[in-house]
């Protein structure tokens, strides 16, 4: 829902002087959660709130799409690997047909307080995320498609991932346009953990019909406002 609004061109945080503009539910967020929610009453899309039973979906062909980043490439083939050949990468629709595309999520890595060997464990991340060698290694096994935080590294991905899973189609070229296509400006809230939660939360609900996509985003709105009002910052009108 995040990527889908901020593709549409949503601004759902932002700053005024030494305050925080909250916009949910503005206009291009609107304009997305028409759309979907509208598939939802037509029982066309659904809501699952774990990767199980989404996986299932798709095994036993109740899943035929999916909006999702590049690094869904190597779990798909990971996960549904006797579908190879099924599935193709495509850039996600636009409102008015021109390239806009948004993030949805990336990865990071992180040593535990009181991990043995933590100097090694560093040096392992550090040779796995930029060092081509590591990065070859890394997506060689068709685990993972991750796009490299180092766009040099990107033709060693391109090269060290199998593509025969998606007909031998180049993911990773599509991938260059869709993130070439990432709409700039957009600032992500302090409170995120509480804009996810409420609007995930009700998902299931939209899906069932009984309360409207739109009305969860100006509830997540609320929540989040309260939120950052009970952690002493300022809100702007």
């Amino acid at each position: 829902m995040t990527a889908l609004a901020w593709q549409a061109g949503s601004q759902w945080f932002g700053t005024e002087k030494d305050s925080w503009k909250v916009s949910l539910d503005d206009a291009p967020s609107w304009k997305v959660a028409d759309y979907w929610g509208d598939l939802a009453r037509k029982d066309l899309i659904s809501s699952v709130s774990s990767l199980d039973p989404f996986w299932t979906s798709v095994q036993q062909n109740r899943t035929v799409a999916y909006v999702c980043a590049s690094w869904c490439a190597g779990s798909q083939q990971a996960t549904v690997a006797d579908q190879k050949g099924k599935w193709s990468v495509a850039p996600v629709p636009t409102w008015d047909g021109k390239p806009a595309s948004a993030m949805y999520g990336g990865s990071s890595f992180v040593i535990p307080k009181g991990a043995k060997n933590s100097a090694a464990a560093a040096e392992f991340i550090k040779w796995i995320t930029t060092d081509p060698e590591g990065m070859k290694a890394w997506v060689s096994s068709g685990t993972s498609s991750m796009f490299p935080a180092d766009p040099k590294l990107v033709p060693v991905t391109k090269a060290a991932f199998p593509t025969d899973y998606f007909g031998g189609q180049d993911v990773y070229a599509l991938g260059n346009k869709s993130y070439a296509a990432v709409r700039p400006g957009w600032t992500w809230g302090p409170v995120t953990g509480t804009t996810n939660t409420a609007v995930v939360d009700q998902l299931p609900k939209v899906a069932q019909g009984k309360v409207k996509l739109f009305d969860v985003l100006t509830g997540a709105r609320q929540a989040t406002v309260q939120d950052m009002k009970r952690r002493r910052m300022k809100v702007a009108p």
